[in-house]
């Protein structure tokens, strides 16, 4: 039996408000397949053991618990799989991190810790289908750790031991070069290419941060978030692009922000923040 034509729009609004992608993985699934059939089937199981009524709502509690299954496999499947479940993970508790935490930074990094912990404890999960309640409740965890660091360090900074691991040993570039790229990549940037042109023409700035930072792939994140208004998935793009046989993740862009902008406030880079306030506002 198919199913029913109502549930398919149900199902694919759903996926669509969430911008949820991994639905569309043919490598979830059996040959003629697809996620709407996994609903469906959830959602006659429901009706059966449960006796749930077949409406909106169970609809889109099924989508969401036939999506846990995915994000919960997708460790198991190729890279493009794992770094899309990645960036879904963070855009679903972004709003939470960034509300509670108060601080970009900080919401960056409990998310970050977040995905990084219930990927490596998702095989202890019982009900693959609870695997964003695991999440959001370990992200809770995270922000309270935390808001509690926070009251006990003064100046609440951040310490370079709480993020991510990355690895260091790329050939250092010279990040005015690599922005001068940018002016010559095409139909990608060129809404964007007043911006790059000027940000080129900081050299002030470009030094300032390549001094303080000393590392040209952290000056060149701060720039082309800040600068260039381009997005993680743009930039992490980029650096890959820039270091062959290297696949930079957005996670390592969001890590490599992180440890610039704390830097910048540990050493008080001065010329560079106000350079960089300056081209901001330009």
């Amino acid at each position: 039996m198919h199913p029913p034509q109502d549930l398919a729009i149900i199902v694919r609004t759903k996926l669509e408000r969430r911008d949820w992608r991994l639905a569309d993985e043919t490598a979830f699934f059996a040959p003629g397949e697809t996620f709407v059939d996994k609903v469906w089937a959830r959602v006659q199981d429901w009706q059966r053991e449960e006796q749930r009524r077949m409406d909106a709502e169970t609809i889109r509690q099924a989508t969401t618990h036939e999506y846990c299954y995915l994000l919960h496999a997708a460790p198991q499947h190729a890279e493009r799989i794992q770094n899309r479940a990645q960036e879904e993970l963070i855009a679903y508790g972004w709003h939470v991190a960034r509300t509670r935490c108060g601080r970009r930074d900080w919401a960056e990094e409990v998310i970050l810790k977040s995905v990084d912990n219930v990927w490596r404890r998702r095989d202890r999960l019982r009900d693959p289908g609870s695997f964003l309640a695991l999440f959001t409740r370990d992200l809770g965890w995270e922000i309270g750790r935390m808001l509690k660091k926070d009251r006990r360090i003064a100046g609440h900074e951040i310490t370079e031991s709480d993020l991510p691991r990355l690895n260091d040993d790329e050939d250092e570039k010279n990040g005015a070069s690599f922005l001068e790229m940018l002016v010559n990549q095409g139909e990608m940037f060129r809404p964007v290419r007043a911006q790059v042109e000027r940000c080129v023409s900081q050299t002030l700035l470009i030094e300032s941060l390549h001094r303080c930072l000393k590392d040209w792939k952290k000056s060149f994140t701060i720039i082309a978030e800040f600068c260039i208004e381009l997005n993680p998935n743009e930039i992490a793009w980029l650096l890959s692009a820039a270091l062959p046989g290297k696949s930079i993740k957005t996670s390592h862009v969001f890590t490599y922000k992180s440890r610039a902008l704390e830097k910048l406030r540990k050493e008080v880079c001065r010329d560079a923040i106000h350079e960089l306030i300056s081209c901001v506002q330009h």
